[in-house]
């Protein structure tokens, strides 16, 4: 009972939460952001009903915090805490509320399997394979975020059935979750970019461009940690790889849709970032408000074009009926972290420790903060706060001291931490869901097959972060 009125009650605060946002943005009147703090302790109480134990944990913990200092600090009130704070991630929420919308265009055709099919005779290569596996689960980010996990996944797994040995699974685990972890660094659509990118001021195209680059930088990377993984264990997937495209081409005679699936998908990719950059550079909104306008107009014109009205209002009932409660871990956290951001910055805790991270690594020999920004980011995520509200939280933070580096690296060095996290934390988001469909332990999904990987992707970023610094 008490969770059926928790999963109604969340999708009602959820709802009207967005819709003032909107409002708010409008007509800029105060009357919207007091319903916006509202609505969000609301969100945040029917999220704390419905969520397991194991999901509560660490907002409690972030909101116990909050607390504690609010009431150890006069000049944190323990009221204004809590209600500023529970609007502090109003351009951020409504991201994660619209963002789902994208996947309904994902599921209209078999874009994704029908692009394989066709590529499948230039596949035959280990290296070629895994390299594509990477850019597919980043491409496939713009439209699913986390969800890209699961699907490329279960991609590889049905194309390569009954390849089920220790080898194939770090082969298809390690490509999945590295591909994830570059698209926090570049992919728009993902909320941690987007966030750092609008927060710090940084220059969209820029960031973008500079991003997409180590992306590919780190894919060769991967590849080669490939290459010298087949030679330890001296194997060699390709032949394998090429028995598996010999038996699919005898068995399917005809390749369904030509070329329609995989030109179709192209355009929707280049359109929906295409009319991201366009939106960000007319309209005089942030990208963080800026990006669910896109999403909306591209899916409702998606459907339109497609003439699939009724699929898409099937979508709508089945969002607002039984999918939007899907979200309620991360609105949970994020409204906890709002909160506790507030409770660090009237109380002058969070300038103060980050002013002595920053004077620390400037005094150090040979390296400076951003060495050390990735690595705040990391180390956080163990703890198990997930990219985007460690980036939400840092970049708060980082606002507040006087950093002299150009926003983009600012925010390409957030953007590692993040993608250090996703590869190396076991307790994060996407590793969890790997660990859903792979059936490893999460410990082994990251740390134990991506730990050298990560150390060379991080002095390489760093690399390229220290030459721009010297020039």
């Amino acid at each position: 009972m008490f969770k059926q009125i928790g999963r109604l009650g969340f999708a009602i605060s959820t709802t009207l939460f967005v819709l003032f946002h909107f409002l708010e943005l409008f007509f800029s009147e105060a009357i919207f952001l007091s319903l916006i703090s509202f609505f969000g302790l609301l969100t945040l109480f029917f999220g704390i009903l419905i969520l397991n134990h194991r999901a509560i944990l660490l907002p409690l913990i972030l909101l116990i915090v909050a607390i504690v200092i609010g009431l150890a600090h006069p000049s944190a009130s323990f009221s204004e805490v809590f209600w500023v704070g529970a609007s502090k991630m109003r351009s951020l929420l409504p991201m994660l509320f619209v963002i789902p919308f994208v996947a309904w265009v994902l599921k209209q055709e078999n874009y994704v399997e029908d692009t394989i099919l066709l590529m499948k005779r230039q596949l035959k290569s280990s290296r070629t394979f895994y390299g594509l596996l990477i850019f597919m689960t980043q491409i496939i980010s713009f439209f699913l975020l986390f969800g890209s996990i699961v699907v490329v996944y279960q991609i590889a797994t049905t194309f390569f059935k009954g390849k089920v040995s220790p080898t194939w699974e770090v082969f298809k685990s390690t490509a999945v979750l590295r591909g994830f972890s570059f698209s926090s660094m570049w992919v728009v659509s993902m909320p941690s970019f987007a966030y750092t990118v609008a927060v710090l001021q940084a220059d969209l195209i820029h960031a973008f461009i500079q991003g997409l680059l180590v992306g590919v930088a780190g894919l060769l990377l991967g590849i080669v940690h490939l290459h010298f993984y087949e030679k330890k264990q001296k194997i060699s997937l390709s032949s394998e790889i090429r028995e598996v495209i010999a038996k699919a081409e005898e068995n399917r005679s005809t390749v369904q849709n030509g070329l329609r699936n995989p030109i179709e998908f192209a355009v929707l990719f280049s359109s929906l970032i295409i009319l991201t950059f366009v939106a960000n550079a007319l309209l005089p909104l942030d990208l963080l408000a800026v990006i669910p306008f896109v999403v909306i107009v591209w899916v409702v014109t998606y459907f339109i074009v497609k003439r699939r009205m009724r699929a898409l209002f099937q979508e709508i009932k089945q969002y607002f009926s039984k999918r939007i409660t899907s979200n309620a871990p991360q609105w949970v956290l994020l409204l906890a972290t709002g909160i506790l951001i507030v409770a660090l910055d009237t109380s002058g805790l969070s300038e103060a420790a980050m002013q002595g991270v920053y004077q620390w690594s400037e005094s150090a020999l040979g390296i400076n903060f951003l060495w050390v920004l990735p690595l705040i980011v990391l180390m956080l995520g163990f703890l198990g706060v997930g990219p985007l509200s460690v980036t939400v939280l840092i970049a708060g933070i980082v606002l507040s001291i006087y950093l002299p580096y150009e926003p983009e690296l600012i925010v390409l060095a957030m953007t590692l931490g993040s993608a250090l996290s996703i590869l190396l934390s076991p307790i994060v988001i996407p590793t969890i869901l790997l660990s859903g469909v792979n059936q490893k332990n999460p410990f082994e999904n990251s740390v134990l097959y991506n730990w050298k990987f990560a150390i060379t992707f991080y002095f390489l970023v760093e690399t390229y972060i220290q030459i721009r610094l010297l020039f």
